[in-house]
């Protein structure tokens, strides 16, 4: 890992060593970002509901004034300020972001205020697992051996979440991630390791709980 001010190579801290070549490079999509990994779906469904609950006790109580619904128009505007704040980090990171895969490494570029970049050589995978959704986006997770730890905050949010312990790498709401999660496995195995690609859902990779968690 490394902090940058400067990349000589785009996505990377540095310049390819010899032999070493980009096999692909990726961002994920804000957008996917946003309603995925930061829930603005969620969170516009809550103040929603905190409108419409307000909305029928003030009607069932009859209480129709103009002053009465002050508070749901404040309600309102703090729900659409949160999402609108949500919204714009998640722009953010995906524009900081980039996802390197070379014939030697997965490098993953993140970081608002301080760009990191975090190199992981295919000697320290474990396995890649890909879940798609309709149109071919999707996720590719990075399992690591347990011997190697990484910062949860420092690579959010391209990690799994819950998994606190362990933090796992995922490339997140990346184009044709089928592809390039066997793209990765192929790099592997020609570099003389072997990885296999499993398929799972997205519920399995974004929300199950760490094998720890279900052990205790």
């Amino acid at each position: 890992m490394s902090d940058d001010h400067f990349e000589p190579v785009y996505g990377l801290p540095g310049f390819l060593p010899a032999g070493e070549k980009i096999l692909w490079q990726g961002a994920p999509d804000w957008k996917g970002l946003a309603f995925r990994a930061l829930r603005v779906r969620e969170v516009l469904a809550y103040f929603a509901f905190l409108v419409v609950l307000e909305l029928v006790r003030r009607l069932g109580a009859g209480d129709l004034q103009a002053s009465a619904f002050s508070g749901l128009a404040l309600t309102a505007v703090l729900g659409s300020a949160a999402c609108l704040v949500l919204g714009v980090i998640a722009y953010l990171s995906a524009r900081t972001t980039v996802y390197t895969v070379t014939n030697r490494r997965v490098a993953i570029r993140t970081g608002i205020a301080f760009t990191f970049t975090i190199n992981l050589p295919f000697v320290l995978l474990d396995s890649v697992d890909v879940a798609t959704r309709r149109g071919g986006d999707g996720d590719v997770l990075l399992t690591l051996a347990r011997s190697e730890r990484l910062s949860y905050a420092m690579v959010w949010p391209s990690v799994r979440p819950w998994h606190y312990r362990y933090p796992q790498p995922l490339l997140r709401c990346i184009p044709q991630a089928q592809r390039v999660g066997e793209l990765i496995a192929r790099a592997v195995a020609e570099s003389g390791a072997t990885v296999s690609v499993r398929r799972r859902t997205e519920a399995e990779v974004v929300t199950a709980p760490p094998r720890e968690a279900v052990a205790a």
